[in-house]
């Protein structure tokens, strides 16, 4: 689509324009815990309000949830019918909608805690980027990145869901070079850097 610009490249781009201008950048993959399962039908309720959306149409999406049942079958067992009173059906299109409505409220709100990096253009960059449960946070300082954290953790708490920090992942270039002095901590729990713990293999590589 014309104008916009695809997550994982922007931030593949980010991290090699620091590489060779041996600047400095520091990233966060943060990991949303059962995102889908978790989010409150309360917070996508106060997300539409937000972004006043008619009444008529936040009390129809209010009674939908709230008539929402669903049963599980494995085999030739079937569970009776529950009502679902947290978190999204994945299966269900407006569900998906109303969760990435909610999430980039959040994220809007953490980010004037600290700028994003500029591109080799002179574009500034947004310093979260989401894309459904998936976060990146890119700043040019630590410091910096730990601002946004604080605040995404600070929110997220709010909107009762939280970071998964073991399969959170970090990452600090200083000069272009990958650095492993600085950390990141989740409610006092440490996020993996990516040479501790690398994720996948062809992600790395493009590194």
């Amino acid at each position: 689509m014309p104008g916009c610009l695809e997550h994982t490249g922007v931030v593949t781009q980010l991290i090699r324009e620091a590489r060779e201008n041996k600047g400095n950048l520091s990233v966060l993959w943060l990991d949303l815990e059962n995102a889908f399962g978790s989010i409150p039908h309360k917070l996508v309720q106060f997300t539409l309000t937000k972004h006043h959306v008619p009444s008529r149409c936040r009390d129809l999406i209010a009674d939908y949830y709230s008539n929402f049942r669903m049963r599980v079958s494995s085999g030739a067992i079937t569970s009776c019918w529950h009502k679902v009173e947290i978190g999204i059906i994945t299966g269900c299109t407006i569900s998906v909608t109303l969760f990435s409505l909610a999430m980039n409220m959040l994220t809007k709100s953490a980010e004037p805690e600290c700028r994003g990096p500029r591109t080799n253009s002179g574009q500034r960059q947004p310093p979260i980027r989401a894309f459904m449960d998936d976060l990146t946070v890119m700043t040019e300082s630590v410091p910096g990145c730990r601002w946004i954290l604080k605040g995404l953790e600070e929110l997220v708490e709010w909107a009762r869901m939280r970071f998964k920090p073991a399969k959170s992942r970090s990452m600090v270039l200083r000069k272009g070079k990958v650095v492993d002095k600085f950390r990141f901590n989740i409610a006092d729990t440490a996020i993996p850097s990516i040479s501790e713990k690398p994720v996948k293999e062809k992600f790395l590589t493009a590194l």
